[in-house]
């Protein structure tokens, strides 16, 4: 059957994610509790294969895909300019890297 990778609360997702789950049908459960706009995306590669886009506030979607054995990674990739500072997402470390088994 496959992985619920978990219900993904955004904010923590990056520190507290598997690093193994069981393919090949893998769930991703995204709850953003926080305060801002966020984004589930996942990687293989460096290329984007799937993607839970502009999950608002206190929003919850989910995505479901089917995953080959390899490694992958989750990211957020907003980048937002606000009052002349940039805040880069991934680069606040909003990301991680998993294997599906």
């Amino acid at each position: 059957m496959g992985d619920v990778i978990g219900r993904i609360e955004v904010m923590k997702a990056f520190k507290e994610g598997k690093s193994e789950i069981a393919g090949p049908n893998v769930r991703f459960i995204a709850d953003n509790s926080g305060t801002e706009t966020h984004e589930l995306v996942l990687l293989k590669d460096g290329k984007e294969i799937g993607e839970v886009e502009g999950l608002q506030k206190n929003h919850v979607e989910s995505m479901s895909i089917r995953l080959e054995k390899g490694n992958y990674e989750l990211a957020c990739l907003i980048v937002e300019k606000e009052n002349g500072k940039t805040e880069d997402h991934y680069s606040l470390g909003m990301h991680t890297k998993f294997e599906v088994k």
